[in-house]
């Protein structure tokens, strides 16, 4: 019987070990594309770096706030990653209201830097 209690706690500890280890990668990789995407007042705020642009063709709108009522330009290479981030903020502080909009401006590349033009 005692010679089956170290492999035993051997094998209980790698688990736990391969358990923990799957939850931080998963954990990590999940919020390591959002740690520099923040809210302020229910809005998106876009970091000037994702605004970066060489080219019109670079940039592209996004909705940036709950209620779809905001719009805010950056580098398309970003979009699915703020998108992501504000869908999450969202489903947790859902708006008391929504707008029905649609962007009809156009974005463009003025100066390195998207913007709604």
């Amino acid at each position: 019987m005692k010679k089956y209690i170290f492999p035993l706690i051997l094998l209980v500890i790698t688990i736990f070990a391969i358990s923990l280890y799957s939850y931080w990668l998963k954990s990590s990789n999940s919020t390591n594309n959002n740690y520099r995407i923040e809210f302020k007042e229910g809005k998106l705020i876009v970091k000037s770096n994702d605004k970066s642009c060489a080219l019109d063709a670079d940039c592209s709108v996004i909705k940036s706030d709950c209620t779809e009522c905001s719009f805010d330009t950056m580098n398309k290479t970003k979009i699915s990653e703020y998108a992501d981030a504000k869908n999450n903020y969202c489903s947790i502080n859902q708006p008391k209201s929504q707008c029905d909009t649609e962007f009809t401006g156009k974005t463009k590349c003025i100066n390195k830097t998207c913007q709604i033009v």
